[in-house]
């Protein structure tokens, strides 16, 4: 989708904002279970991360913004190096599992005609 960017005014006034971060999933056990002398469970191989959403209201003017429509969650395993982007709509939440390794977040918002903002602020994430 081809979107040209918000005026600078806009760009200031989305944020992500860390909410949870959530259960783990472990690998499949294969040892014995805990108290026969088994092996203890392998560690967690990913993490289940929830995001939450500040939606922009105002332009740094003051004027409202009334054709908000969404967000693009972008994430990578370095910062400012973004290496995937999902468009998770209009939410105040979104939910994602990942390998355990640090993540780094940020967000961009859109109008209904497509127009989108720059990256909001990053948000690292540490299992």
């Amino acid at each position: 989708m081809n979107r040209s960017r918000f005026p600078s005014r806009f760009q200031k006034k989305i944020s992500l904002v860390l909410l949870l971060t959530a259960a783990f999933e472990l690998y499949a056990c294969g040892g014995g279970s805990s108290g026969d002398g088994g092996s203890p469970p392998p560690p967690p191989t990913s993490q289940t991360i929830r995001l939450g959403f500040d939606p922009p209201s105002t332009y740094t003017d003051g004027s409202p913004i009334t054709d908000f429509a969404g967000y693009i969650l972008c994430y990578g395993p370095a910062q400012g190096t973004y290496t995937d982007c999902i468009d998770v709509g209009n939410v105040s939440t979104y939910t994602i599992t990942l390998p355990m390794e640090t993540w780094y977040f940020s967000a961009k918002a859109y109008t209904l005609a497509g127009t989108e903002s720059g990256y909001s602020n990053e948000l690292p994430v540490t299992p």
